[in-house]
């Protein structure tokens, strides 16, 4: 899974680059019009539109990483189905939420740096999204992704308990390691599923 994830980390980082560049562009116009300006076009319409546009431009990407991690489930199984588990619904819900995550998140970031320093700081957010936006946002999603998918697959399949597999040496994932749970119930605290944390690699099985 590990292979698998680290695949559709490259896809899904090239959506997430499209995304950002689409704000960042739009973004530095605002910005170079000075601070009221940037507080017009950030009450404005754009971050309504651009949730859309996240749930456009990773459509592909995570509509292929769901089916390619439903398949390797069904493997794992030894399973053959006639009619494979739907994963659309759930995919679709997936987006709706990555987009309104990643809409507020830009929206706490500029209010952040308009605290910290004005249209200056926003320009240095801007160049620091550029960087490495793209590449954590991959990181991030791919994990979450891998952790949903397996989830409503196994639901899907009947399965009816799942476990959770450790993969790195943390404390929060050590705690959890071994532990078994009626599928959609929660590990710890509303867990469900993988990841625990940032840079969690762990598994349910």
């Amino acid at each position: 899974r590990s292979r698998l994830r680290r695949q559709y980390e490259r896809l899904l980082e090239d959506a997430a680059a499209r995304a950002v560049a689409r704000e960042v562009n739009a973004a530095r116009r605002a910005v170079g019009r000075g601070q009221e300006a940037l507080s017009r076009w950030l009450n404005g319409d754009f971050h309504v539109e651009h949730r859309e546009f996240w749930t456009r431009v990773a459509a592909p990407a995570v509509s292929a990483y769901a089916e390619a991690v439903r398949d390797l489930i069904l493997d794992e199984l030894g399973r053959t189905e006639d009619e494979p588990p739907d994963v659309s619904r759930v995919v679709e819900q997936y987006l709706r939420g990555l987009a309104a995550r990643e809409v507020a998140a830009s929206a706490e970031s500029y209010a952040a740096s308009l605290r910290e320093g004005g249209v200056d700081a926003v320009a240095r957010l801007l160049d620091e999204w550029e960087r490495s936006r793209p590449e954590s946002f991959a990181r991030r999603e791919a994990r979450r992704i891998l952790g949903a998918i397996s989830l409503e697959v196994y639901r899907a399949l009947g399965v009816p308990r799942v476990r959770w597999v450790a993969v790195d040496d943390s404390a929060a994932c050590q705690a959890l390691h071994g532990r078994a749970v009626e599928v959609g119930e929660p590990f710890v605290d509303g867990l469900r599923h993988p990841p625990a944390g940032d840079g969690c690699n762990c598994v349910i099985l």
